[in-house]
């Protein structure tokens, strides 16, 4: 039988109830994130509350969009996206091209990252929480860039129909979603490209 911590309660009541998720920026202001019909269970003797890992997961993947969306840049979103990837800083600063120190800087508020910083993290988080690593594998390339000591033979690729309709579609700002654009894109190369992107 499950007891709960505080009262060692037996009587468990599974509810959906308000959730408030609170996020702390840098400057002292705190976000409030509201999940109105959250998953929980509360000790009917003492109304101690527990959450099950893989709603606070959701719940933090949530967060995570939200903050992306509204395109939040401070101290305290740059170190959780960081974490969110689950990179050490070190392993950060090595793919944007600067030192341990300069992220470190970025998270404690004491230099601010530029535009470009925010749009590879913002890539970074959109490919892991998709479960690509389309932009983690082009950073690394350049951070690892070999230059070829022989000829590299190439072959041209025919542009089909489609694959022209799709590009012009981009070019003219009628395919608005990026992921899946680089998913379209990456695809080309492949036995089995997927189809062109539509709005």
């Amino acid at each position: 039988m499950k007891r709960w911590h505080r009262c060692k309660g037996t009587g468990i009541r599974k509810v959906r109830d308000r959730f408030v998720d609170k996020f702390p920026l840098a400057d002292g202001r705190v976000l409030e994130f509201v999940f109105e019909d959250f998953p929980q269970k509360v000790c009917s003797p003492c109304g101690e509350r527990y959450y099950e890992a893989k709603d606070l997961i959701a719940a933090e993947d949530a967060v995570t969009r939200e903050l992306m969306a509204r395109g939040i840049r401070d101290s305290a979103v740059f170190k959780y996206l960081r974490k969110a990837l689950g990179l050490k800083a070190t392993e950060l600063a090595d793919l944007l091209g600067v030192t341990a120190e300069t992220i470190s800087r970025w998270e404690n508020g004491h230099n601010e990252a530029d535009l470009a910083v925010w749009a590879a993290l913002h890539f970074l988080v959109d490919d892991h929480r998709s479960g690509l690593t389309t932009t983690l594998d082009r950073l690394r390339r350049l951070v690892e860039a070999r230059i070829p000591k022989r000829p590299v033979p190439l072959t041209l690729a025919r542009a089909h129909g489609a694959t022209l309709e799709a590009l012009a579609d981009v070019d003219s700002g009628h395919v608005i979603d990026h992921q899946a654009v680089q998913a379209w894109a990456d695809s080309l190369g492949t036995r089995k490209p997927r189809p062109p992107p539509r709005r």
